[in-house]
């Protein structure tokens, strides 16, 4: 392990992995040694477990739905309500997550026959959640059952209301579960204590994507629908629906998974595998014109090395993550939600561009009003290049910062200061917030024992949100700093750059990219893997770009010349001067140029020898 300092704000400790045994190198003789290697890091040994990660097969790798809790009861619930002509209204988040489920199961909902709105409710006046208001607006629009989607799992109060008034609710959520569950019709959320599920990381528009898939399953085949156990005979919809139809959501499914910052593994890796290639193809306008803004291409052809290459894209998780859903959920953070709901079902031309422009303006102005707040909150916490020392845990509040960006600015300083981040909104005497924190820090644990001084919470082990009343904000501020002082280690709060292998100058080539390349999607769970060589000369260097941020450099290790860039590191890169030597960390790219294809370094952090 080697330890430096890059800059004067924060201080990474590089991490080499330990190197793969012998005795697994010799059980994959037909793969490179560092695909194996980094096989072997994803703790992926098996011949199986290669197979799957390497081929994975939407109609084998995927689980069977009926195994997720309430599952059964629930679509017996929805063909009952769909038979009566009862009306169903689909309760979703506002965010990529939410939205994506909320088309999802809305549309599912449809093509079986049944009256079905959707419901998302304004993030500023509203908040996140189910809340009382709305159920009682609801119930006099002759609402007879809602369905949530990325939410509810805590929120106790508006269910029993609901109960109250006779109205059902069926909770669809991923979040975290507290002890005690509220008593919905039905709750589905493979996090539940008795969730016999394999797979906890399911996302909200990915359990929306399974209950679509059951539903389907179960209006179009008999042996899967007799797996239901229902006491009486089902209603099941007489429509033309079949099996397979469901693929043509996956788009949808990797945006809201990539989006969440799900893990991209197991049922997720599946997912944007293939949503992936959906999007390529994608039938959705709203999808179509938002990539065209961005500026996404997509080819037609890729270049296939193996029979995993029938599956990669020419788009890639940052296009989901970076590009698309940044525009998707500026609605949400900036306006309304419903922006983004409309674009992603809009079917007319002459109505596609001018929503899909709305929302990239949106975007724009959500990126400098997160850059104004940054600057802001890191004045009132103190975060200055004279500060001597920084509190473990980092907390701030203000009239003017609107709790759609909160979590954003959160985020981003929880980043460059490798600790938890609260920022909230004030609004009259309730404080809004968004938490973000580091993998050591369960946040939503955290909050959950200091419940009895919020008013809402919930979220996950990195995320969460909360209300406060300003009244008990310093008592919560004071109980979350105890917690995290005893819980957070002083190694807890430097960034680890973990490196997957140090190479030598003769394994870089083509072939390596290639081999890497099997690895995609990357993302949460399965990083895009950095590599280390040490004492390379740099050859020539200099600033390219309009506005001369990235820097183009030419190395060398012995009789290997290699070219390398790094984007936005001008700054960081000031020191360095032709003839000096580095230990470079970097990621493998492709250079393409005229047909003709090449190694290219992405430097991600170096050190002057």
């Amino acid at each position: 392990m080697l330890n430096l300092i890059v800059s004067t704000k924060t201080q990474k400790t590089w991490k080499v992995l330990p190197k793969v045994p012998k005795k697994i190198l010799d059980r994959f003789p037909e793969l490179n040694p560092t695909l194996v290697q980094l096989l072997y890091n994803r703790k992926i040994t098996t011949q199986k477990g290669v197979d799957h990660f390497l081929l994975p097969d939407f109609g084998q790798d995927l689980y069977d739905p009926l195994l997720l809790p309430d599952i059964k009861k629930v679509i017996r619930e929805i063909f009952k309500f769909i038979k009566e002509k009862k009306k169903i209204v689909v309760f979703g988040d506002y965010d990529v997550d939410g939205v994506t489920a909320s088309v999802v199961l809305s549309e599912t909902l449809k093509r079986l026959g049944a009256k079905v709105s959707v419901y998302i409710p304004d993030r500023i006046k509203e908040g996140y959640g189910l809340n009382e208001k709305v159920i009682k607006g609801l119930e006099k629009n002759g609402t007879d059952l809602i369905i949530t989607v990325d939410l509810g799992v805590t929120d106790f109060k508006e269910i029993e209301l609901a109960n109250k008034i006779g109205m059902k609710i069926i909770v669809t959520d991923h979040h975290h579960c507290r002890k005690k569950l509220p008593k919905a019709l039905a709750i589905i959320n493979p996090k539940r204590k008795d969730s016999k599920y394999p797979f906890k990381e399911l996302t909200g528009v990915g359990i929306a994507f399974k209950l679509s898939q059951a539903l389907i399953r179960a209006a179009s085949d008999s042996k899967f629908a007799s797996k239901l156990k229902a006491k009486k005979p089902l209603n099941i919809p007489k429509v033309d629906i079949s099996q397979g139809r469901e693929k043509w959501f996956l788009d949808l499914v990797a945006l809201g998974t990539v989006c969440d910052c799900a893990p991209i593994i197991s049922e997720n890796r599946v997912f944007v595998k293939y949503g992936l290639k959906v999007l390529e193809k994608t039938q959705r306008l709203g999808l179509r014109e938002l990539m065209n803004l961005a500026g996404i291409r997509v080819e037609d052809k890729v270049r296939k090395i193996s029979k995993a290459d029938e599956l990669r894209s020419s788009l890639s998780t940052y296009t989901l993550g970076f590009q698309i859903g940044p525009r998707l959920n500026a609605a949400g953070r900036m306006d309304h939600a419903n922006s983004a709901y409309y674009l992603l079902n809009i079917k007319r031309e002459d109505k596609v561009r001018p929503l899909a422009r709305k929302l990239n303006i949106l975007n724009v102005n959500r990126q400098d009003l997160v850059n104004k707040i940054i600057g802001e909150a890191k004045a009132k916490l103190g975060l200055t290049k004279k500060a001597k020392r920084i509190p473990k845990i980092l907390i701030a509040y203000d009239e003017n910062w609107p709790s759609g960006i909160c979590g954003l600015v959160a985020g981003k300083i929880m980043e460059e200061y490798s600790r938890p981040v609260l920022i909230f909104e004030k609004r009259g005497n309730i404080l809004t917030g968004s938490a973000r924190s580091i993998p050591t820090f369960h946040i939503t644990k955290a909050l959950e024992k200091l419940s009895n001084l919020l008013l809402e919470f919930g979220g996950h082990s990195q995320a969460a949100g909360m209300d406060i009343r300003q009244k008990n904000f310093e008592e919560f501020k004071k109980k979350i700093t105890k917690i995290a002082n005893k819980k957070i280690k002083p190694q807890d709060l430097k960034e680890v750059l973990k490196i997957e292998k140090e190479v030598e100058e003769k394994s870089l080539n083509i072939e390596l990219f290639d081999d890497v390349a099997r690895l995609e999607p990357f993302g949460e769970g399965n990083p895009e893997p950095k590599f280390l060589i040490k004492n390379v000369e740099i050859v020539n260097l200099r600033r390219v770009g309009r506005a001369e941020n990235h820097l183009k450099m030419e190395i060398k290790k012995n009789s290997r010349y290699f070219k390398a860039i790094g984007f936005n590191m001008v700054e960081k890169c000031a020191s360095l001067r032709i003839g000096k030597r580095i230990d470079l960390v970097f990621n493998l790219i492709c250079d393409e140029w005229n047909g003709a294809r090449g190694l290219e370094l992405r430097m991600v952090d170096f050190v002057v020898r």
